[in-house]
């Protein structure tokens, strides 16, 4: 694996952790974790359902777009 790809990897797991880790700690905080929790799984079949919301920049990736797809089907 060449270098470039390895960094977008790395800081692309990074993400991931950091937003693991949020979502653990607002299930923690939250007065009814059990109902955050039925509302996470909504959102992603709701999300499922749905296009992306992108910004305006992004809106035209195809790379993006399929990324998009990917993980609507929770392959990601």
């Amino acid at each position: 694996m060449d270098r470039e790809t390895e960094e977008a990897l790395c800081d692309l797991q990074a993400q991931v952790t950091v937003l693991r880790l949020a979502l653990r700690a607002l299930l923690r905080t939250h007065p009814d974790p059990g109902m955050a929790l039925v509302a996470w799984r909504s959102t992603l079949v709701e999300a499922a359902r749905t296009s992306p919301e992108l910004p305006d920049y992004a809106r035209n990736s195809e790379y993006l777009s399929e990324r998009c797809r990917v993980c609507r089907g929770l392959d990601c």
